[in-house]
């Protein structure tokens, strides 16, 4: 009896030793639990072992994989009916209830750190270590990071502007210096009015946004610019310098937001030419 008991010891041992050690192995099934990290699993070239994303994600057309939520519910039996081998959360994005849900159910999660643009580069190797495409994983995140500091390089000597980035209507919000859009204006000199906030997403008002007189609205769709432009408050409504960003581009700690980057940087250039800065 003692040796067919310490058999069943041995066993179990072996067995926790391979669910702890699973994402270690390359991972050939896996599911992303928000949009931007499907974005990286593809720059990583692993985009071929997706099975499973969340709502919104963007994905080559006739990709098979297929939706198991949205970033504040997902469906558990979906998910174990794709037997996924590895589970990729976003830290700080993904709610921790879901997190400890899933892991209840024995499926190995990871969580991947994206909360600024520095984070970007190491996410995208992390997943290639996790997946196995180390190659083309590491050949991403350099370009990426060569790319970002060629362009701080280039706008560091542009003459400052300030930027209100309108994220909602009504009411009007905003993002504080610690979201990485903030992070992004800096790098083509601008500066977000509203950064010493201590909300990440404050709510502002007009008078306040008055007050503090912009130099350029960034906003994200055709419709706010007309907004604004009817407003004709403040000043930089009334003289046109409303920008308007590709969401897509600029609002998810990808590769991608370097597009968006690129843009913004054009944008400000535009209203320092038309203020003769």
């Amino acid at each position: 009896m003692m040796r067919y008991d310490l058999l069943i010891l041995l066993f179990i041992c072996l067995t926790l030793g391979k669910v702890a050690d699973a994402h270690d192995l390359p991972a050939k099934r896996i599911i992303t639990l928000a949009p931007n990290l499907a974005q990286l699993v593809l720059v990583a070239g692993a985009g071929n072992r997706l099975v499973g994303v969340s709502a919104w994600s963007e994905l080559p057309q006739n990709h098979t994989a297929r939706i198991i939520g949205d970033s504040e519910h997902i469906d558990a039996e979906r998910i174990l009916a794709l037997k996924p081998d590895l589970i990729l959360a976003w830290s700080g994005g993904t709610p921790t209830n879901t997190i400890k849900r899933l892991k209840k159910l024995g499926l190995d999660i990871v969580s991947i750190h994206t909360q600024k643009l520095e984070d970007i580069g190491p996410a995208i190797r992390e997943i290639g270590k996790l997946a196995g495409t180390e190659v083309t994983a590491n050949k991403a995140a350099e370009q990426f990071e060569s790319h970002l500091n060629g362009l701080r390089k280039m706008q560091a000597t542009r003459k400052p502007v300030t930027v209100f980035i309108d994220i909602w209507d009504d009411p009007l919000m905003t993002v504080n210096g610690a979201n990485f859009m903030s992070e992004a204006l800096e790098v083509c000199n601008g500066h977000n009015i509203y950064g010493n906030s201590r909300l990440s997403t404050p709510q502002v008002s007009l008078e306040s946004l008055i007050d503090m007189d912009p130099d350029v609205i960034v906003t994200f769709s055709s419709q706010s610019k007309l907004v604004w432009l009817n407003r004709q408050l403040p000043e930089a409504a009334r003289q046109g310098k409303i920008f308007v960003l590709n969401a897509n581009d600029f609002t998810q700690a990808t590769p991608s937001i370097i597009h968006g980057i690129e843009t913004l940087c054009k944008d400000l250039d535009t209203a320092r030419k038309a203020t003769g800065r």
